[in-house]
């Protein structure tokens, strides 16, 4: 059984509009300015000069050529700018009722790391804050800063990864911290009733800490 991250409201990003480039199937239409191009060479003789259609068929294939790289130029801006809007659109707001209902511990080291990157507010992706239930009642946490807004991107991450750090609880004492580091991703499992974490520092590295009772250990 794998932690469940914890679910905020989100709003998905607003429908773009087709590019007035493309056909209402979504596919360039150039047919028409190819089928130029099919016809065979022959000769034209004018009052004034002989003209080949061969070179006006490669003065209308460069045209051609050009007008479609406009079209690429046009689409590929287009599909950037909805990716933008996307991501913009993917946070939410962390709300301070939201953090009166986490453990004081917890909710200290998110309001640290919001002002650490210089931000107004906490926004967070969902899969931010994971929770597991322990076999004998106690609740962990874990926090995912590669999925917390971050205007000071080198507060939280570097190359080995983003700061993930994880928390255990229960009804009768505080949180407490029991394991933290830079890596690209953590998960919370449950195996054979015992809690673990599995540390992904790469990709093809990890590996698997399981809890004694008080920490995470490699026994």
């Amino acid at each position: 059984m794998k932690a469940t991250a914890g679910r905020l409201p989100e709003e998905g990003p607003p429908l773009g509009k087709l590019h007035p480039a493309l056909a209402p199937n979504g596919n360039i239409s150039i047919a028409a300015a190819l089928a130029r191009c099919a016809s065979p060479t022959v000769g034209v003789t004018s009052s004034r000069r002989r003209v080949w259609a061969g070179q006006d068929g490669s003065r209308d294939m460069r045209n051609i050529m050009a007008v479609i790289t406009l079209f690429v130029l046009a689409i590929t801006s287009s599909a950037s700018a909805l990716s933008a809007i996307g991501g913009r659109n993917d946070w939410s707001l962390l709300s301070a009722d939201r953090l009166q209902q986490l453990p004081p511990q917890v909710s200290s080291v998110i309001r640290a790391g919001q002002r650490a990157c210089g931000e107004d507010e906490p926004r967070v992706r969902t899969g931010f804050l994971r929770y597991l239930k322990g076999r004998n009642g106690e609740e962990f946490i874990s926090l995912h800063f590669d999925q917390f807004h971050c205007a000071r991107s080198a507060a939280l991450c570097n190359s080995a990864g983003c700061m993930h750090r994880v928390f255990v609880s229960n009804q009768w004492q505080r949180a407490r911290e029991v394991w933290r580091g830079q890596v690209h991703d953590i998960d919370l499992d449950d195996v054979a009733g015992r809690a673990s974490v599995t540390i992904h520092c790469g990709d093809t590295c990890s590996s698997r800490l399981h809890w004694n009772g008080t920490a995470f250990s490699h026994q």
